[in-house]
C-alpha cells in the first residue's frame, strides 16, 4: 500500500495529464456526428479531383433549399384562404342599430320625423342599407389576401358549402363606409344616422385560419423534397470534370443519402472506432508538439489546462452552433483561440493550437475545405496583427483586419466556383462583421482568465512597468535613490535577458517593484541617505541586520495589497535569494574576532531563483548597487567587479533552481559589463604606442 502511495505521488503529473488527455479525446468523440463522414470533398466551381464516381445504389436528387422555398413561395401565393360567414354578427348588428335608432328618436332624432310613419319609412331605408352590405359581405382583411390582387379567389364556406369568391366581390370596411356615404337621401339626421351605421360595421366575412393551414400543409406535404433518380452503375462525374451547379446538387444528394444509409446499417460501431482513433491522433500530436518544443507548459500546473481548455471550448461551440443553425458557423469566433494563446504565450503555441482547432472542426462543419482555408488564413493574419501585442486598443484594429480578411477570401472562393455578386448572400457578412466584434470578448476573458489561472499577460506587464503606476510614484516620493536604483536595475536586466532569451518585459517590471520593501524604512538604506550621518550608527549589527533583511519581507506584503500578479511577487521574495547581508555580516566578525555570529540573522530569508528572469535581476541588482562603490570606474575595473559578484553568487549555489546555463550567465556578464561601461563613459585604453 505504501508504495502505490509513494508512486502516484512521485507520478501525480503525469497522470494528471494522462486523465486530461483522456477526457480531451472522449469530449471530442462526443462532439462529433453520430453519422459517418462523406469521404469525398468537393465544391461547386472546382474540378473533381477524384477517381471517377459511379452511383453505388438507386438515389433520388435532392431539391435544393432555394428550389422547395421557391415551390412553397407558389403554394403560399396560389394558396385559396377559407372564410367563413358568421349570420350571428349581421344579427346583432341589426339589433344594435334597431335601439340605437328608436331611442334616438326621443334625444338626437328628437324632432327630426314629422310622424311614425316616416320614422319607420327611414329606418327602412337604413335598415335597407345594412342588408344590401352584409347579403354582399364585409370581408376580414387578412395578411394572406392583402398582397394578393382583387381577382384573387377565396373559398367562402357556409354551413357545409364553400363556393370560390373573387376578393373585389367583397365590402370591405372602407368600401363599405364609401358606400353609405354616398347614399342620396337627405334630411337633418343623414350624417348622424351615417356615422352610427359606420361604427356598427363589422367584418362578418371572418378568416378560417384553421381550415387555411390545413390547406396549406396538405399543399405543402404534396411538395416532393427529389427531382429526378440516379441509377445504379450510372457514372455521376468523372475526373477532372467541373462540378456545375447540377452536378452539384447531384452530388449533395449522394451524400444526404449516404449519411442516410449508414445511420441504419451495423457500421455505427466502426465509425466510433474511427472517431475515437482520430480524435487520439489529433490530440497526441498536440501533447506531443507541447512535449518537445513547450513542455513547461505541458507539465505546469496551470498552463496545460488554459491551452487545452481555450481549445476544448472553441470546438465545442463550433458543434453547438453546427447542430442549431448551421448556416451560422461563420458567427463562430475562431480567431478568439491564437489572440489568447498569443497572448499568454507565443505565436507558434498559437498557431499549432489554431491548427488542432481546425482539423478538429473540419469534422463537424459543413464544406470543410472551405471552412479551414478561410479560417486559417484569417487566423494567420490575426497573430501577424498582435505578434508585437502592447495595448489594449490593439483589438479594435485586429477585429477590423478579421473582417476584411474574412469578406475578401468569402468572396474570391464564391467567384472560383462562378457565383455571381448577385447570388451571393450578404448575410453573410453580416456574420464576418458579428465576428470581428465579438473578437473584442478576448478583454474580458483575458482578465478572467488572469485571475483563473494567476497568469500574466504583456498587457498587464507594460500597464505595470509605467512608472506613473500609483505604487511606482509612492516609490519614487518616499524613496528616490531605490527609485533610481529599481530603474537602473530594469534596464540593465531587460538588456540582458534579452540577449539570453528571456522575457524582458517581464524582468523589467520585476526589477521596478523588486525594493518597494524599503518604502517603508527608506532613511536605513544608503540609496536614500544624504550626507555622512547614518541612522544605523545608533544601532547594532543584528538591528541593522534585522531592518535590512525586512525589505523583503514588507515588499511581498506591499505588494499583495496592491495585488500584484504573483510573477512581479517572486522578483520581490528571490533578489536576494539565501545571500548574506554582507556589510553587517563583515562588522559583526570584525567586533567579535572571537566568536562567529549567528548566520541566520544576516542571511535573506530566500528562496533561491527559480527562472532566468529572477537569475538575471539578481545579479543585475548585486552588480548595479556595487557598481556605485567604483572611485575610478575603468575596463578592468568594471570586468573584476561583475565577475567577482556572479562567481559569488554561483558558488553560493544561487541559481540551482533555474534553468539557466553557465552559457547564459557568461552572456549576461558580458551585457552587463557593456552596460556598465557605458553608464561610466569607460573608453578602451590604447596602447602607448599607438598614441604616437
Amino acid at each position: 500500500m505504501q508504495s502505490i502511495i509513494e508512486w502516484f505521488s512521485r507520478n501525480g503529473r503525469v497522470l494528471n495529464r494522462i486523465i486530461l488527455f483522456l477526457f480531451s479525446v472522449a469530449f471530442i468523440v462526443y462532439l462529433f456526428p453520430r453519422e459517418g463522414k462523406f469521404k469525398y470533398d468537393f465544391q461547386q466551381g472546382r474540378p473533381w479531383l477524384h477517381e471517377d464516381l459511379i452511383a453505388p445504389y438507386d438515389f433520388p436528387i435532392y431539391k435544393t433549399a432555394d428550389e422547395l422555398e421557391a415551390e412553397k413561395k407558389e403554394v403560399l401565393e396560389n394558396l385559396t384562404p377559407v372564410f367563413v360567414k358568421d349570420p350571428s354578427m349581421v344579427q346583432k348588428t341589426k339589433r344594435e342599430f334597431t335601439q340605437w335608432f328608436y331611442q334616438s328618436l326621443e334625444s338626437d332624432l328628437k324632432g327630426v320625423f314629422p310622424d311614425s310613419v316616416q320614422q319607420n319609412r327611414w329606418f327602412t331605408y337604413y335598415a335597407g342599407l345594412l342588408d344590401s352590405l352584409f347579403a354582399v359581405g364585409i370581408i376580414e382583411m387578412v395578411p394572406i389576401i392583402e398582397e394578393k390582387s382583387p381577382a384573387s379567389l377565396v373559398m367562402l364556406r357556409s354551413g357545409q358549402e364553400a363556393e370560390p369568391r373573387e376578393i373585389a366581390s367583397f365590402y370591405t370596411v372602407t368600401s363599405a363606409r364609401d358606400y353609405i356615404y354616398r347614399s342620396e337621401k337627405n334630411h337633418r339626421a343623414k350624417g348622424a344616422i351615417h356615422a352610427r351605421l359606420v361604427n356598427l360595421l363589422v367584418q362578418d366575412v371572418q378568416h378560417d385560419q384553421e381550415s387555411t393551414e390545413k390547406l396549406l400543409m396538405n399543399s405543402l406535404k404534396k411538395i416532393s423534397p427529389t427531382r429526378g433518380m440516379v441509377q445504379k452503375g450510372e457514372r455521376i462525374i468523372a475526373r477532372g470534370d467541373l462540378i456545375t451547379s447540377d452536378r452539384f446538387q447531384i452530388l449533395n444528394s449522394l451524400k444526404t443519402e449516404y449519411g442516410q444509409r449508414l445511420g441504419s446499417d451495423n457500421s455505427r460501431g466502426w465509425i466510433f472506432l474511427g472517431q475515437i482513433l482520430l480524435a487520439i491522433i489529433s490530440m497526441l500530436a498536440f501533447v506531443l508538439f507541447l512535449f518537445f518544443f513547450r513542455k513547461e507548459i505541458l507539465m505546469g500546473r496551470r498552463d496545460f489546462v488554459l491551452v487545452l481548455s481555450t481549445i476544448l471550448v472553441m470546438i465545442a461551440l463550433c458543434s453547438l452552433v453546427v447542430d442549431i443553425r448551421p448556416d451560422y458557423v461563420f458567427l463562430v469566433p475562431v480567431c478568439l483561440v491564437p489572440v489568447i494563446i498569443r497572448v499568454f504565450y507565443d505565436n507558434n503555441l498559437a498557431l499549432f493550437s489554431l491548427f488542432i482547432v481546425l482539423i478538429i472542426t473540419g469534422f463537424l462543419v459543413p464544406n470543410s475545405f472551405e471552412f479551414i482555408y478561410l479560417q486559417l488564413i484569417t487566423g494567420i493574419i490575426t497573430i501577424i496583427t498582435i505578434v508585437h501585442f502592447q495595448r489594449r486598443s490593439q483589438f479594435f484594429f485586429t477585429s477590423l483586419v478579421v473582417f476584411i480578411t474574412y469578406s475578401i477570401i468569402y468572396l474570391a472562393l464564391q467567384m472560383i466556383q462562378d457565383v455571381s455578386f448577385l447570388e451571393i448572400n450578404p448575410r453573410i457578412f453580416l456574420q464576418f462583421f458579428l465576428n470581428g466584434v465579438m473578437l473584442l470578448l478576448a478583454f474580458p476573458i483575458i482578465y478572467i482568465y488572469e485571475k483563473l489561472f494567476k497568469k500574466v499577460t504583456d498587457i498587464t506587464l507594460m500597464e505595470l512597468s509605467d512608472t506613473n503606476n500609483r505604487l511606482l510614484r509612492i516609490l519614487a516620493d518616499e524613496a528616490p535613490g531605490t527609485f533610481q536604483h529599481s530603474i537602473m536595475v530594469a534596464n540593465l536586466a531587460e538588456e540582458a535577458v534579452r540577449a539570453i532569451g528571456g522575457n524582458p518585459l517581464l524582468v523589467r517590471t520585476g526589477a521596478l517593484y523588486h525594493d518597494i520593501g524599503k518604502i517603508d524604512n527608506s532613511q536605513y538604506f544608503v540609496e536614500n541617505q544624504v550626507g555622512s550621518v547614518s541612522p544605523h550608527d545608533e544601532l547594532s549589527n543584528e538591528e541593522s541586520a534585522a531592518i535590512i533583511k525586512s525589505h523583503v519581507i514588507l515588499g511581498v506584503d506591499r505588494a499583495r495589497r496592491y495585488k500584484l500578479p504573483d510573477q512581479i511577487i517572486d522578483f520581490i521574495r528571490t533578489h536576494h535569494g539565501t545571500g548574506k547581508i554582507g556589510y553587517f555580516y563583515a562588522m559583526a566578525q570584525k567586533e567579535d574576532a572571537d566568536s562567529a555570529p549567528d548566520e541566520r540573522i544576516y542571511t535573506y530569508p530566500g528562496p533561491e531563483p527559480f527562472s532566468r528572469e529572477t537569475c538575471v535581476l539578481m545579479m543585475a541588482d548585486s552588480v548595479e548597487a556595487a557598481s556605485r562603490t567604483l572611485k575610478e570606474p575603468s575596463d578592468s575595473t568594471i570586468n573584476n567587479l561583475v565577475e567577482n559578484i556572479v562567481n559569488r553568487q554561483i558558488a553560493l549555489r544561487q541559481f540551482e533552481n533555474a534553468s539557466i546555463t553557465f552559457k547564459d550567465i557568461a552572456v549576461v556578464k558580458e551585457v552587463m559589463k557593456h552596460k556598465i561601461k557605458n553608464m561610466y563613459h569607460v573608453r578602451i585604453e590604447y596602447p602607448a604606442e599607438a598614441l604616437k
